[in-house]
């Protein structure tokens, strides 16, 4: 009902003309075109795909303006969602969304060396290559051209100011535009902070904020895993700088394949996890694991944190050359801009040993030179073009803004957050425990979703969540024989242990099976191998547009699934909202005894009844929950 009296709004003065562009009429589109170098020096205009929903009480007095994350990605497709998120601001602000030049329906950017498979890709003749095809209008895709653009489509709405709403990236195209047009911005939120001046060219962020985020999981309990698991990761970096380390992999046919842990990888899954970072649980007996030889798990978890190779997003989705226009024109880099990709490579990294070892421990400084940006942007040729300096030392703005903060998130972490606040005089900010990236999109009808609310009806907001979406504790390493697994209460001996790793299986196979499908874009299958043997499969079963708040359906469908050698799990389960799991299984194996079970899920856990080796039972399986 609300959004119908959209369509019932008065239309302020406006240069642009929109016009109903979606079925149910409440999404009005139009087309701003802006000019590609806003100095003349270089020619051409890019046509901005603007859409607008009116003020759901039939009276506008402003707007805000939400702005998708990337670089790259577009931000048409998200209208509806960003209105749902929003709608407590929505009564007198109209909802503005549009694609940021070189993304969806604004020019979206392609290069050929760059929209195929992964597979075999030269990353650097694929950057050099894209930066040709592109020509010189590669140096005007820019966070400070998109500010610009921002402030082009506010005229034309005949808007005097306007609130700003991003997420990642968007933040820094938020306080962009607020550093340039300070007068013109009503309030800001800035959900998972990029910096001004960020991102950082060898991910100091994210190294900063690991110890932390590693140490705060033992504050959930790492008894009989480790004292430190900080430590435990600069150890094993520490082997790793020798050269990788050798183990095997199960694919998704269920067959061992070799493979192998590079100490960027450990580092690129700690990131990854950032959407999931229950996760995380598992890392630290992993690590102790690969310390004692037992590869298998940690090299499982890297290889889950990749995701799936889906088919490649279309630019007009996410286009990958907006995103290397943006970023290798944006950052401050470690090199001369002018010198050739050798030289480059040379000057970054006598840059990085002038670092102190501490700017990135527990990981050293191979590994920020090659998972950082260094590496990907070494081959994008200068442009000449001098961008406007961000200053790190004056306020940004005085306008009221609110920054929310997952204390799991790396790649946005509280760290950066808090520094952005520094600068930003009416900014209150506010963390969330047990969330990583995206705070509104994970924890929308928790506390931020409260606060949010009242940031834009005038209550008090900032300060620290309580931990409404608590993990359980650090897990210990993988058994390596069904002997190192204990029994529940109530049924001993290998019957009493065949239940418990069949539950641990089936929490190994589920939290991986998740994982990877949060690292595959838009997966409705999702396939894999177990720990130690056997496949799985994962199938997603999305509710249609529109539906927010609806869970998917998911079924796990597991096929002599083996986490604790000679148990073998198999079955059927159905995935309830709060990840517990429902079915029957069937167990084999040469160490276990025979069951079939059904399975329910508790609080912390599975029950599991049935018949093993002959015999009725039924029993709590605690495996800490995921």
């Amino acid at each position: 009902m609300a959004l119908a009296v959209a369509l019932l709004a008065a239309t302020p003065a406006s240069a642009a003309t929109f016009r109903s562009c979606r079925e149910a009429g409440v999404i009005e589109c139009a087309r701003i075109t802006v000019p590609l170098d806003r100095s003349g020096e270089v020619s051409g205009e890019v046509p901005l795909h603007v859409e607008r929903v009116r003020a759901l009480g039939g009276r506008s007095t402003g707007a805000i303006f939400a702005l998708a994350g990337g670089p790259g990605q577009a931000a048409s497709p998200l209208t509806e969602g960003f209105g749902f998120t929003l709608e407590s601001a929505l009564d007198t602000r109209d909802l503005v969304v549009f694609d940021q030049r070189g993304t969806g329906r604004s020019g979206a950017l392609s290069c050929l060396t760059l929209d195929g498979p992964d597979e075999g890709l030269d990353i650097g003749s694929a950057v050099a290559g894209c930066a040709q095809e592109l020509g010189p209008r590669r140096a005007f895709y820019t966070t400070q051209d998109s500010a610009d653009d921002i402030e082009t489509v506010r005229r034309e709405l005949g808007v005097e100011r306007i609130a700003l709403y991003g997420t990642s990236y968007g933040t820094k195209v938020a306080l962009a535009y607020a550093d340039r047009y300070p007068e013109h911005v009503e309030r800001m939120v800035l959900d998972s902070v990029v910096e001004p001046d960020g991102p950082d060219p060898l991910s100091r962020e994210a190294l900063e904020a690991v110890p932390r985020v590693l140490r705060e999981l033992c504050r959930r309990g790492c008894e009989g895993v480790t004292d430190d698991p900080a430590r435990d990761v600069a150890a094993l970096v520490a082997r790793l700088a020798a050269g990788p380390l050798k183990g095997y992999r199960v694919d998704p046919q269920g067959r061992r394949e070799p493979a192998e842990l590079r100490r960027e990888e450990v580092l690129a899954f700690l990131i990854a996890a950032d959407f999931l970072p229950q996760v995380r649980t598992v890392f630290p007996g992993a690590v102790r694991g690969a310390l004692a030889g037992d590869l298998a798990p940690l090299l499982r978890l890297v290889g889950a944190a990749r995701g799936q190779a889906p088919e490649p997003e279309p630019p007009e989705a996410f286009s990958q050359a907006l995103y290397l226009a943006t970023i290798c024109e944006d950052v401050s880099f470690p090199y001369d801009r002018d010198a050739l990709p050798e030289e480059r490579a040379r000057q970054a990294r006598q840059a990085v040993e002038r670092m102190p070892d501490d700017a990135f421990f527990p990981f050293d400084r191979e590994t920020a030179l090659r998972i950082g940006l260094v590496e990907l942007c070494a081959s994008w040729p200068s442009s000449g073009r001098e961008l406007d300096d961000v200053s790190t030392d004056d306020a940004i703005s005085e306008a009221p803004t609110l920054l929310l903060s997952g204390e799991e998130d790396l790649r946005t972490p509280v760290e950066s957050a808090q520094r952005t606040a520094s600068r930003l005089p009416g900014a209150s900010m506010l963390s969330v425990p047990s969330v990583g990236h995206s705070v509104l999109g994970v924890a929308f009808d928790l506390c931020p979703g409260r606060q949010l609310e009242r940031f834009f009806t005038g209550g008090e907001t900032g300060g620290r969540c309580p931990d409404e979406l608590p993990f359980g504790p650090v897990r210990p390493p993988a058994p390596l024989s069904l002997t190192q697994v204990a029994s529940p209460r109530g049924v001993p001996g290998r019957r009493g242990r065949t239940l418990t790793a069949t539950a641990l299986t089936l929490d190994d196979t589920l939290l991986t099976g998740i994982l990877t499908a949060v690292a595959t874009d838009d997966p409705t299958v999702i396939v894999g191998g177990g720990l130690r043997s056997g496949r799985f499969r994962l199938s997603i079963v999305r509710p249609p547009d529109g539906l927010f708040g609806q869970p998917a359906q998911v079924r796990l469908t597991l096929d002599r699934v083996g986490y604790v050698p000679g148990v073998r799990v198999s079955g059927s389960l159905r995935l309830a909202p709060n990840l517990g799991l429902n079915g029957r299984v069937r167990v084999t194996g040469s160490a276990a005894s025979p069951a079939r079970l059904s399975v329910r899920p508790i609080r912390d856990g599975y029950r599991l009844s049935g018949r093993v080796d002959g015999r009725t039972v039924s029993a709590r399986v605690r495996t800490g929950g995921i």
